[in-house]
């Protein structure tokens, strides 16, 4: 080594800002349940029977198994074939009514989603490493004089980002045992500044090499 220098360049690091669509999730009660249990164990066997027949046959109140109809299709845990509606009401046969994917699923866990909510994260890609970084790992100051890498020049796409960000949202919202995502939409909202030290390193041959300080 004959020369060495220290060069400071600012790297941009992209914000990101993801809206979460989520839903609190809750144990079903036991007509919802047992509305459940009915349709994914018995339903070829039941057929012609009618709501109101069921109902009759447990003594109880048709009403109750209709609402508990009316909040599982309105979570697409059941559907209804063509012709056939919640508003039928106790009148509908069973043979009219099917379970969803969703709803065995729902059945599986003794869960079922409640309210829907929306939510904003904020992470940061820092192009360097090709990785998601925290906040407190960007280093900025307030020297007007370093040079910056145009945030354009970095070919950064949403479409290559967005399954590290689908992977680490997800990841952190296991913890939320009563909460579970929907859909997760993301977009870039501006950028930090990542400020990197390279040392060039210049031999007795003329060759350049480059090395960051920065880890």
């Amino acid at each position: 080594m004959i020369y060495e220098h220290n060069i400071k360049i600012d790297i941009p690091v992209f914000k990101i800002d993801s809206k979460i669509a989520s839903q609190t999730v809750r144990r079903p009660t036991v007509f919802e349940k047992s509305v459940l249990q009915l349709f994914a164990r018995y339903s070829g066997g039941l057929g012609e029977y009618t709501l109101e027949d069921i109902a009759k046959q447990l003594k109880l109140c048709s009403i109750f198994f209709v609402e508990a109809l009316r909040y599982l299709s309105d979570f697409k845990a059941i559907e209804f074939l063509n012709g056939y509606s919640i508003d039928d009401g106790a009148a509908l046969q069973c043979k009219s009514i099917l379970i969803t994917n969703e709803g065995r699923e729902f059945l599986a866990k003794n869960a079922l989603p409640s309210k829907s909510k929306n939510t904003t994260e904020t992470s940061y890609y820092h192009p360097l490493s090709g990785a998601l970084v925290g906040k407190n790992q960007i280093k900025t100051d307030s020297y007007p004089d370093v040079k910056r890498l145009p945030s354009e020049g970095m070919n950064v796409t949403l479409s290559a980002v967005e399954p590290l960000l689908d992977e680490q949202l997800r990841r952190s919202w296991e913890s939320k045992a009563n909460e579970r995502i929907e859909s997760i939409s993301s977009q870039f909202n501006g950028e930090l500044w990542d400020r990197k030290t390279f040392k060039i390193d210049i031999n007795h041959n003329g060759n350049v090499t480059p090395i960051s300080n920065d880890e």
